[in-house]
């Protein structure tokens, strides 16, 4: 059986999302789970916690609080897990 995919579900390849994660943080986990549930691509980008790569300058320019998880779609960054969660359900 073959089976066609909708265009409107999908995320363009230009504007693909980034999400700086750690594995253990239940906050990411929320926002993963949601980004999966809406079928949302998304490459993940893992922040480890236990070795302090929250306080990385690269990291600090994306969330001055080092705080994970933190979803980027362009030149959007959003940096709160509910705050993503409204975004993912927008989308």
């Amino acid at each position: 059986m073959e089976t066609t995919s909708s265009s409107s579900n999908q995320v363009p390849a230009a504007s693909k999302l980034l999400l700086y994660s750690y594995w253990q943080s239940s906050c990411s986990w929320r926002v993963r789970f949601a980004l999966n549930l809406k079928g949302l691509p998304y490459e993940y980008k893992p922040v480890s916690l236990p070795a302090g790569e929250q306080f990385s300058p690269e990291f600090k320019c994306l969330n001055p609080l080092h705080f994970v998880p933190v979803l980027v779609d362009g030149d959007t960054v959003v940096s709160d897990s509910f705050a993503i969660l409204l975004v993912i359900l927008k989308i």
